[in-house]
């Protein structure tokens, strides 16, 4: 029903009152704090993404990637050396200036460190439970201009640089599921809580969530207070995932470029037709589907989901459906 689907939104909305909400944005302050006092990274600029920055979390345990963005310019080295050299300052000066800092409770709050290659992870947990509250990778990138000026790196160095997107990927979010599209922010929650209990031993980019919902948002048809838009959205985005996964070839409209910018050659027909393709719109070299690993678990749990839902939401669906045509699987125009 409409109530139970309202209740569920509420449920896993965060409510930045509560005691976790505030201790976790003291924690993300004191990192970006900690990094304009250090030295070697106080020239960058600080970025907040992740679903935090997005917008797109949930209650009981989110991620935020916070970015430090250089300009390599004035600098001799390749860029992966300039930025393997920040990422080491990152690892060690700023992990010192958290732990002298006490950002959070810590008779409350645990936190715990992992160096990961890209940068410095930090986790915050309840103490009494140990459940999850917050997870902050801090990465390194250098300032880009547009998300084109990949295409003038090498393979090699275009590893390196994934974080130097971010504040594309936030800008690109942010705009696709602001308030007139308000019923897209509440069902990408829904999507990622859901993704949560059904991906099993898979591997399902929340990205990827986030943005097939921007892009089904355009074929949602409103239909009256007893299916709410995002109801209808989730709908859609799950049949999207059950039915048709494999056969998406979806390119969306972004301000950073157009399909006449990519190289056609750039991704493989074999390779599309085995995991179909959507392009990342912050990121003209990376199919979003490529990093979907054993999609079956959640390709079975959408179906179940699918089977299950009431006669008028699978009626209006289908009238969805009919009305967007091929558009909905369909708008990569290379193949």
């Amino acid at each position: 029903s409409s109530e139970a689907w309202a209740h569920a939104i509420q449920v896993i909305t965060p409510h930045y009152a509560d005691e976790e909400e505030q201790e976790a944005h003291k924690l993300v302050e004191h990192v970006k704090e900690g990094i304009m006092s250090v030295k070697k990274l106080s020239k960058g600029v600080v970025i907040e993404a992740g679903s935090r920055g997005k917008r797109t979390n949930i209650r009981g345990g989110s991620d935020v990637d916070v970015v430090v963005v250089f300009n390599d310019d004035d600098s001799s080295l390749p860029t992966h050396e300039f930025l393997s050299l920040k990422r080491a300052t990152v690892r060690h000066a700023l992990g010192e200036h958290v732990t002298k800092g006490r950002p959070v409770d810590l008779e409350r709050f645990a936190l715990s460190f992992t160096h990961k290659y890209h940068g410095l992870r930090i986790h915050m947990h309840r103490r009494d439970t140990m459940d999850r509250v917050l997870k902050v990778d801090v990465l390194v990138g250098i300032e880009l201009e547009t998300p084109l000026d990949l295409l003038d790196y090498d393979r090699y160095e275009q590893e390196f640089l994934s974080a130097s997107l971010v504040r594309f990927q936030k800008t690109f979010v942010l705009k696709r599921s602001s308030d007139k599209l308000s019923f897209v922010r509440p069902c990408i929650r829904y999507l990622k809580k859901w993704l949560g209990h059904a991906k099993g031993e898979g591997k399902f980019p929340g990205y990827l969530m986030e943005v097939l919902a921007i892009h089904a948002s355009r074929y949602t048809i409103k239909y009256g207070p007893e299916i709410p838009p995002s109801m209808t959205l989730f709908a859609l985005v799950l049949d999207m995932i059950g039915h048709h996964l494999q056969d998406l070839r979806i390119f969306l409209d972004n301000p950073y470029y157009s399909l006449d910018n990519v190289p056609a050659d750039l991704f493989s027909q074999a390779h599309i037709d085995e995991t179909g393709i959507v392009l990342d719109p912050a990121n003209p070299v990376n199919n979003i589907l490529a990093a979907v690993r054993k999609p079956r678990f959640v390709q079975r749990a959408a179906k179940a989901w699918l089977k299950k839902m009431p006669e008028h939401l699978r009626a209006h669906v289908e009238v969805c459906k009919r009305e967007a045509g091929d558009a909905l699987y369909h708008t990569f125009r290379y193949v």
